[in-house]
């Protein structure tokens, strides 16, 4: 900011305004005891800045040990009124096409003709009584969720799939309760819009009509909409927003601000969504059993109104490599330099996974491996994944009890071979017959290998320092509701070699003996589940808690270094399948047609034991 109180012909006096303080700093005369105030206010702020920090980890920490935390949450209306309708017609036992069709014959002319039959899955069109829709999977926006603090958590996107095959983009925010109604639309759509009609709200009808030599598409579709009051008055906004803002406001809590629906669309027209991943414009789901994996592009311009704007865009999917229904989708990096280039699939009951080049537009399939071929056993079906994104690993959960390791460099050598990946590791991890449910890689672990002095080669891995190489910690969940930690650390291959991009690496895990122990935390829990873990989640950079749901619809939080649980979440279905985990929120599904967000980051007059949406 420049002022020139006298005229171009004096020289100007060059003023400064002080961001951290109301006043202004003048020019040459003072410059030196301006400087000094400036640099002691700025170091001031700085250090009320850190205190703030601390004092908010401090909270964050003790509400987290102590289970203190305010719910809120949305609901998706769980009937389909195109659904409704169609099941209606079949209990009155009337055949509407071919009511249609006498009537066009009578009239002479065209007409439309209402056949859901089209669209809908067998499972919910041949039934007088319609299902109802549940979420089936949800799943929060990775990229945004790395870059956000925990102030602008609330702009932080989550998709949710539903058993109808639908999906949509929800934005969080910090209203108590928002409810979502389905409504019929109709639309006409010329033959070249078809390719777009996947991108209107879920459970769609379509059917053609011919005018002359011109074709077009009516589509019945459903949209959910916000729930208004029955007296058509502007409900007011229950808030659940977190108190601590309340300092940039005055004193005052912030204004709460509503959950909304970016965008929906019919993900799958096979069955319900068994996974997703979804990460910045990129959103990858598959539903039903036909092992299909499609890529959508969601909008990058929200604020744009244009219709191409504003469309979710279906890229070519991935097909043939699985035959039947995927439950994991994961990204890798197959180099430090490629940021997840590569693309993780996971199919269970055909027992196979995939690896896909993200860089290439048509995602081509780099190699499929079926673990039915390699073990000789066709009764081996895969019932969980995970990945270590930083070190390159794969771990396969198996009906079996044991788990399954492999390293990406290993898959990608083997595709270049043509020929089949060799595990990395196999151990029994539930020796009871339990089957692998569950799996999480929860970080670093505390072991750190040393070097033999023999070693004297170059070829390491990434993890390899000049003391060692550390390991990693994996949790796994069984069917018969216990859990346990690993560590897993690599070993170079007998015989080294002196190239490091050939190098074979073993992966070896601790405890190898019942006997044995771990360092620093517990191998077994000993307070089980009462049904089969579905999900376990850790944060990597806090070693303090972590989280695992099961079928007996309970959330336990546990302090992995004494295996001591620390309290329960309840009120959750056996259906809970995602914990979908921050630093300080957690949301979860498992309430069939609501989401439900838990915020750690409140003070004790905010908290509230259960999430009572009625």
């Amino acid at each position: 900011m420049t002022k020139d109180p006298k005229g171009d012909d004096e020289e100007d006096d060059v003023v400064y305004y002080d961001d951290f303080g109301d006043s202004f700093i003048g020019g040459d005369d003072d410059s030196s005891s301006s400087s000094t105030s400036f640099s002691n206010v700025l170091q001031n702020r700085i250090k009320e800045q850190r205190s703030l920090i601390m004092a908010r980890d401090a909270k964050l920490a003790k509400n987290w040990r102590d289970g203190n935390w305010s719910v809120r949450g949305f609901a998706l209306d769980k009937s389909n009124p195109i659904q409704d309708a169609y099941a209606k017609i079949k209990g009155e036992g009337r055949d509407i096409q071919h009511e249609e069709e006498e009537e066009e014959e009578e009239e002479g002319e065209d007409r439309v003709c209402f056949s859901p039959d089209k669209n809908f899955p067998s499972d919910q069109t041949n039934t007088d009584t319609p299902k109802s829709i549940h979420i089936s999977k949800i799943a929060l926006d990775l990229e945004r969720l790395d870059d956000a603090n925990i102030e602008d958590f609330y702009d932080v996107l989550l998709i949710v799939g539903r058993t109808d095959g639908s999906a949509c983009v929800v934005k969080l925010g910090t209203e108590y309760l928002a409810t979502f109604s389905a409504v019929p639309t109709i639309s006409l759509n010329n033959q070249d819009d078809d390719d777009d009609a996947n991108t209107i709200g879920g459970g769609s009808v379509e059917e053609d009509v011919v005018e002359g030599s011109d074709s077009a598409t009516i589509r019945f579709s459903s949209k959910l909409v916000r729930s208004s009051p029955d007296d058509g008055t502007d409900e007011p906004i229950k808030s659940n927003a977190n108190p601590n803002s309340a300092e940039q406001n005055d004193g005052l809590p912030p204004p709460p601000t509503r959950f909304e629906i970016m965008h929906q669309f019919q993900a799958s027209e096979s069955g319900p969504i068994t996974a997703i991943l979804y990460e910045g414009a990129s959103v990858y789901t598959s539903g039903g059993i036909d092992g299909v994996i499609t890529h959508w592009e969601l909008p990058t311009d929200e604020h744009s109104n244009t219709k191409d704007a504003m469309m979710i865009k279906p890229l070519p999917s991935m097909r043939n490599a699985h035959s039947d229904s995927i439950l994991a989708i994961k990204t890798l990096s197959s180099s430090s330099s490629k940021h997840h280039d590569i693309l993780l699939t996971v199919s269970g009951r055909d027992a196979t996974f995939a690896v896909w080049d993200r860089d290439a537009t048509s995602h081509d399939l780099i190699h499929k491996v079926s673990l039915q071929h390699h073990l000789n056993d066709d009764s081996i079906s895969i019932l969980s994944a995970e990945v270590n994104e930083e070190e390159g690993y794969v771990f396969l959960g198996l009906s079996s009890g044991r788990v399954l390791g492999y390293t990406l460099k290993e898959v990608l050598s083997s595709a270049s071979d043509g020929r089949d990946a060799i595990p990395s590791c196999n151990f029994a991890a539930h020796q009871d017959g339990g089957d692998v449910t569950a799996l999480c890689c929860a970080g670093d672990g505390s072991m750190s290998l040393q070097r033999s002095a023999a070693d004297t080669t170059d070829a390491a891995i990434s993890t390899t320092t000049t003391t060692g190489q550390k390991s990693i910690i994996l949790i796994t969940g069984g069917s018969d509701g216990k859990m346990k930690q690993w560590e897993i650390f690599p070993r170079n291959a007998s015989p080294p070699t002196n190239d490091e991009t050939t190098q074979p690496i073993k992966l070896e895990h601790w405890p190898r003996l019942p006997t044995q122990r771990m360092k620093r935390r517990a191998h077994t829990f000993p307070i089980h589940h009462s049904g089969p873990i579905k999900a376990i989640s850790s944060l990597p950079s806090d070693p303090t808690k972590l989280l695992s749901c099961a079928t007996d619809g309970r959330i336990h939080v546990w302090n992995p270094m004494s295996g001591e649980k620390m309290y329960t979440m309840e009120g959750f279905t056996s259906d809970i399948s995602s914990l979908c985990l921050d630093r300080a929120v957690l949301v979860t599904d498992g309430m069939d047609d609501l989401v439900c967000l838990h915020d750690f980051m409140v003070d004790d007059m905010h908290v509230e034991e259960h999430f009572d949406p009625f």
